[in-house]
């Protein structure tokens, strides 16, 4: 066979050729493209959604942890104030170690500051201070003081007795153990 098309117009005809070739095959993966968005929004649109989901799940959770720890905080804040309440339960009441010590001054006794020691839960020794009218009535009142059963020791320091009248004193009462 003899080719009478001359070689410009098969050039041509040619690169027309390839062209043609060349839009098919665009076209063809185009439809592909198409093909593929259109299989893929299914799982596109269930991603999403179970995305959604997971966001509010995510919320209801954090929302759910942060009442928890308002929880937490108001449980924390009610042992404390449990703490503090039993705790005031066992402080040692001191009214009756005073009364005791007001009975026990006598009539030349005027008592005028009580320091109150604790230690823990009871109450470990008392400083009181005050003005006798004589040396032998502060003795008298420690005598007392120590003869009761309530009190170990009731400690006059020597310069307490260096006057013989208007003696201002400081006595150190150590409180016995509590049964």
């Amino acid at each position: 066979m003899i080719n009478l098309i001359p070689p410009a117009a098969k050039r041509f005809m040619k690169r027309e050729y390839w062209m043609r070739v060349a839009v098919v095959w665009l076209l063809l993966l185009g439809g592909l493209v198409v093909v593929a968005a259109v299989l893929t929004a299914p799982s596109f649109v269930l991603v999403e959604s179970q995305l959604r989901a997971y966001e509010s799940q995510i919320q209801t959770a954090a929302a759910v942890a942060s009442e928890q720890r308002a929880l937490t905080e108001e449980v924390t804040r009610a042992n404390q104030l449990a703490d503090t309440v039993y705790s005031v339960g066992t402080i040692p009441k001191v009214y009756p170690y005073l009364n005791r010590i007001a009975e026990l001054q006598g009539e030349a006794v005027m008592l005028t500051r009580f320091s109150v020691t604790r230690v823990e839960t009871a109450v470990a020794s008392i400083n009181v201070a005050g003005v006798a009218a004589t040396r032998q009535s502060l003795t008298n009142f420690s005598d007392a003081v120590v003869a009761d059963p309530l009190f170990t020791a009731a400690d006059v320091p020597l310069s307490n007795l260096a006057n013989n009248e208007d003696i201002a004193f400081s006595i150190s009462i150590v409180v016995a153990e509590p049964e």
